[in-house]
């Protein structure tokens, strides 16, 4: 087969004018840019052009060759693992009387259709069959089977029924009327005909794996007990009865059958929950165990401690597990313990933890060169290029070999030097493009070198290379390339278009989620990653979409009602807070308006009727830096306030996992007193249950106060512990302290005067997240201030006559709703 052959530029070129060239000179330049234009086109012929090879005859040399298994899929249009089943029905069809002439042969031909999903075809030579054989049962059989794979379950039972008249002992028939029945959901009528076939035959474990199923699927599941029990030692049957012990909270004769199914099973959803809830059990009686152990550091392999920790990692709690490893381990941890840490922190997606530990176990290892690969690897995961380096200079230094280049060029690719990994992938590429001219089979080094070239971002010879694979070997493995290109492209609605055509593939499904996001269609995002979390429950790529999709769907609306109580300091405050935020891609906008109205049980003449006005944008630069303006507007009846504005931004940048850095920065303009205040700030996550936050707050403020024209440097701070005990309940405590005069909280769009000295407070605040659209919002803070205007009368009337020192409580619930 010809091979595609690298393209290599002129490794100089010199550029003159043509006025400038003698004739012979010109000609000479000339006939040597055609020559190089003839090779290139050249090039591209083999290329896009190479003869066909003779795909059959390599098919039949090697039945697993899949570049030939694909070239014949697409030139007989039928699906690559169809392409024997398709050559052997074309084998039959040559010499078609021979074929109705041999009995095997013939049904050989109908097995190929059937496989095929060619059911009219097969019907039709079905039906001549019959026709010159009556009285034979078997063609009617496979006629009425036919119908029931198109899922024609009527006229399938209308031919079971025929061939029960040709022949009625034969419990075939009577099978398929069973199946047929169940398939329609007539579990009455599938019943009655599973017992005539158990009377004919008791022994027959068909139709008591049937009725079995039938009555599980009614939840009674005595009685379906009873008949699984009639075939103790098949494994249908042993997972019936495991799952009907289950229902039925006979836990210990439950756990063996169905620990014994799952090796046969390991994909059944209902089997898996069955088991997960048992491990919960035998979870929760472990932890009561150890709880009052004092001493779990001996690591002992069949220890309840040990046995808690595989349960962990057979529930997909592998967060949990490590905690309890480290626990366990030797001091310090040997080279096994140190494995079996690293690759449940990999299982969790702790991949920056996971390198740590294999690093911890490189002096231990019998193979520091493979172990020192699993660490590089889990830094680059973790997208810590800084890390690797050392690790990959380290390992070029002793053994500067080609198995390092991909890590090499993943490497300055996570630190954003293109052109340096260019250099590594693109050699690579091009070395298994050529390795692809030896082989029987080239397509695996085909697909690897397409991934070669985008991971050199040389797009233009990742299309030639995918095009010319896709012009004779399509596939669903050459589609996962070419969702990446157009993945990397930003062509989303290409991706979505290839997805598509593939819904059971994870990864796939995965990837068409993503672009639905990147589309802003949410809703299709969040339908599609549930779809596979439907089939695979343990997908992380699935779960994370669909959280991110979650967070971030187009539309979030917020109504909230807070009432401040002033005690007798003054009239309690009723607000209603309307808002809207609208998300998309990197961006997000929210506009707010809270009213504000005085409960005036003095019967004060005048209602302070505030309406404030906010808005916000959020700009997500990168994964690590992003961006926050916002705005607010006071419209009321004071004099003082009415008018006022605050603007603002903040920057934040989050390096890992764990922390939030940034700084803000607000400004007010009051009618009497303006302010700002600068407020660094910065946050820790140590684990998925708790987070610290810290902020100062650095104000200054000027202008005629109400005592006289002063200015004032005032510093506070702001500590925060939020909580997470349970995924849908979020929890947070805090508190100021020292002194502040403006306080903006850019985020809720909210800020406090500068009229007053505000002092110290506390807050609690909790989110319940009810289920993926509707979230409940409770919050209750305490603050203390010194009132201006009370100082005031004081200083006027040189006396303490009130007392400036106030305090205020306010309590918010509000709900929200995302589309």
């Amino acid at each position: 087969m010809k091979q595609v052959q690298p393209i290599h530029s002129p490794q100089s070129s010199t550029m003159c004018s043509p006025a400038s060239e003698s004739p012979s000179r010109f000609s000479h330049l000339l006939s040597r840019g055609f020559l190089f234009l003839a090779g290139i086109f050249a090039l591209f012929s083999s290329i896009s052009f190479a003869a066909e090879p003779n795909w059959e005859a390599m098919l039949a040399n090697n039945p697993n060759n899949q570049m030939a298994r694909h070239a014949m899929g697409k030139k007989l249009n039928v699906k690559p693992e169809l392409v024997q089943t398709k050559l052997l029905a074309n084998n039959l069809l040559k010499n078609i009387q021979a074929t109705f002439a041999v009995e095997k042969d013939f049904f050989s031909l109908i097995a190929c259709f059937e496989e095929m999903g060619e059911y009219e075809n097969a019907r039709k030579y079905l039906t001549s069959y019959i026709s010159y054989n009556p009285q034979k049962i078997k063609p009617v059989l496979a006629m009425a089977y036919d119908y029931y794979l198109q899922k024609n379950y009527d006229q399938a039972i209308a031919w079971y029924k025929k061939a029960s008249k040709i022949n009625p002992s034969d419990l075939d028939c009577y099978h398929g009327q069973m199946l047929s029945l169940m398939a329609l959901k007539d579990y009455d009528n599938a019943l009655r005909i599973g017992k005539s076939i158990l009377v004919a035959s008791p022994a027959n474990y068909f139709a008591a794996l049937r009725m079995g199923n039938i009555l599980y699927e009614r939840k009674a599941y005595l009685k379906a007990w009873n008949y699984y029990s009639l075939h103790p030692e098949n494994i249908d049957c042993q997972l019936g009865m495991g799952l009907c012990y289950f229902h039925l909270k006979d836990l210990p004769h439950a756990t063996p059958l169905l620990k014994a199914a799952v090796v046969h099973y390991p994909a059944n959803s209902e089997l898996l929950a069955a088991l997960k809830e048992i491990n919960s059990i035998e979870i929760a009686n472990l932890q009561k165990q150890l709880s009052s152990a004092k001493d779990l550091t001996s690591f002992q392999y069949s220890g309840p401690a040990n046995r808690l920790a595989e349960l962990y990692e057979i529930n997909g709690e592998y967060e949990k597990a490590v905690e309890l490893l480290l626990k366990i381990a030797s001091k310090p941890p040997q080279f096994k313990e140190l494995l079996r840490i690293a690759a449940d922190y990999s299982s969790a997606g702790k991949h920056q933890e996971a390198g740590n530990t294999y690093l911890t176990a490189i002096n231990q290892s019998p193979d520091p060169w493979t172990t020192s690969l699993a660490a590089l690897d889990s830094f680059l995961l973790a997208k810590k290029p800084g890390q690797a380096q050392s690790i990959l200079l380290e390992l070029n230094k002793k053994k500067p070999v080609i198995e390092l280049w991909p890590y090499f060029g993943k490497m300055y690719s996570q630190m954003n030097k293109k052109d340096l990994a260019k250099k590594y992938f693109e050699p690579i590429g091009l070395n298994a493009e050529q390795v692809a001219k030896t082989l029987d089979d080239p397509r695996e080094n085909y697909l690897y070198a397409i991934d070669c070239y985008l991971d050199a971002v040389n797009y233009s010879r990742a299309k030639m290379l995918l095009d010319y694979v896709n012009s004779f070997a399509p596939g669903i493995d050459l589609d996962r390339k070419f969702v990446r290109y157009y993945f990397e492209l930003k062509n989303h609605t290409k991706v979505v278009e290839i997805c598509s055509k593939h819904p059971d593939d994870p990864l796939l499904q995965n990837s068409r989620g993503w672009s639905y996001i990147y589309l802003g269609k949410m809703q299709n995002a969040e339908i599609t990653f549930r779809n596979v979390l439907r089939k695979y429950p343990d997908n992380l790529a699935a779960k994370a979409g669909l959280d991110y999709a979650d967070k971030n769907r187009l539309w979030e609306f917020f109504l909230g009602y807070t009432r401040m109580s002033y005690d007798a300091y003054q009239d309690a405050r009723d607000l209603v807070t309307e808002s809207i935020r609208y998300n998309f891609r990197k961006t997000t906008v929210t506009v707010s308006h809270t009213c504000t109205d005085v409960d005036s049980a003095n019967n004060a003449p005048t209602d302070f009727g505030e309406d404030l006005y906010g808005g916000k944008i959020t700009y997500q630069s990168n994964e690590f830096l992003g961006f926050q303006l916002h705005g607010m507007n006071f419209q009321n009846n004071d004099g003082n306030t009415n008018g006022s504005s605050v603007a603002g931004g903040k920057i934040y940048y989050t390096p890992n996992a764990y922390w939030l850095l940034g700084f803000g920065y607000d400004s007010s303009s009051y009618n009497t007193y303006n302010g700002s205040v600068f407020s660094p700030f910065a946050g820790y996550q140590f684990s998925r249950y708790i987070r610290a936050d810290i902020k100062g707050l650095f104000s200054s403020s000027g202008g005629k106060n109400m005592r006289a024209s002063q200015e004032e440097n005032l510093s506070a701070g702001m500590l925060k512990a939020t909580f997470t005990p349970v995924d849908r309940l979020l929890f947070s405590l805090g508190g100021f302290f020292g002194e502040r005069r403006l306080n903006v909280e850019g985020d809720s769009l909210y800020a406090f005067n500068t009229l007053d000295r505000y002092k110290s407070g506390y807050f609690a605040r909790f989110l319940f997240n009810m289920n993926n659209r509707w979230k409940l919002f409770l919050s209750f803070s305490h603050d203390n201030f010194e009132s201006e205007w009370q100082a005031l009368a004081n200083e006027k009337a040189g006396a303490m006559l009130f007392d400036p020192d106030q305090s205020s409580n306010t309590f918010t619930a509000g709900t929200m709703f995302n589309l």
